[in-house]
């Protein structure tokens, strides 16, 4: 069984953070082969950590509530059109 694309952007950040199993490394891998959507979460992440950590004096800088929530919503969305 396949792993969601929640537990797939979970997975992906810690993933980054040095955090994640070789299990679960595997279930990523093999959920990322399938899902269009989680290889385009894990690449613009990955991009986003780059320019955060050249970046490292923007440190009070937050998402606001509303990009947070669309975030969100564009994952539920992924899960219900993976499924």
């Amino acid at each position: 069984m396949s792993i969601t694309c929640k537990e797939a952007i979970n997975y992906i950040s810690k993933k980054e953070e040095g955090k994640i199993t070789k299990t679960q490394r595997f279930e990523l891998w093999k959920h990322m082969v399938i899902c269009r959507i989680c290889k385009i979460f894990h690449r613009q992440n990955k991009e986003i950590i780059s320019s955060v950590r050249k970046h490292r004096h923007l440190d009070s800088v937050k998402l606001s509530k509303g990009v947070k929530d669309s975030i969100v919503m564009a994952v539920k969305n992924a899960d219900s059109s993976s499924q």
